[in-house]
């Protein structure tokens, strides 16, 4: 903690690969589902030459305000087609943290031909503190109680990611559409 909350998010939340049974394991080789939407991607966008991916999440950032994560590089381009909620895929500078092998990485190796912009869309939730103990009180009872889907660590989970808010919910869908509305004017501008 005496190195700032940057480090210490990037260190939980950044994921590893030897502990299957800790936070963030990220698995030994790629699952089923993510093989086939890479295969879905490859035989669907083999041709494009630009392509505009969207990946929502939830859990970091202020409470029903979104912000659209992006590569360093992509920062001004996307910023001034989707405003100022754009920030840098950085933990120093954003609610980023850092991954190996995620989503963007797998667009970008799945479509070598096209040039990707890929926006993580992160919806905020709670406090960090909050979502942190969550998930840790979730993986205590997942692998050393009891497991059963039916307990509080599931149900607090659950909340910490999509709060049983209508105003929290709303915000989302209202913020959702209209990332997905700029998203499909700039795919039209281009074309």
């Amino acid at each position: 903690l005496r190195h700032g909350f940057a480090p210490v998010k990037q260190a939980v939340a950044g994921g590893q690969f030897e502990y299957p049974k800790g936070l963030f394991f990220g698995g030994k080789e790629m699952q089923q589902g993510p093989r086939k939407y890479s295969s879905f991607l490859a035989e669907r966008l083999a041709s494009a030459a630009r392509v505009l991916a969207i990946d929502v999440h939830t859990g970091l950032g202020k409470y029903g305000e979104d912000t659209l994560l992006v590569a360093k590089s992509d920062c001004a381009t996307l910023r001034e087609e989707f405003g100022e909620r754009v920030a840098p895929l950085e933990p120093e500078q954003s609610v980023a943290y850092q991954v190996r092998g995620g989503m963007n990485e797998m667009v970008s190796r799945v479509l070598p031909k096209a040039r990707v912009y890929f926006i993580g869309q992160e919806f905020g939730t709670y406090s960090p503190t909050r979502v942190l103990h969550a998930l840790r009180e979730e993986n205590l009872w997942r692998h050393y109680g009891g497991g059963a889907v039916d307990h509080p660590t599931k149900r607090e989970l659950k909340d910490v990611f999509c709060p049983n808010n209508e105003n929290w919910r709303q915000a989302v869908l209202v913020r959702g559409q209209e990332l997905l509305s700029k998203a499909f004017e700039a795919v039209l501008q281009t074309n």
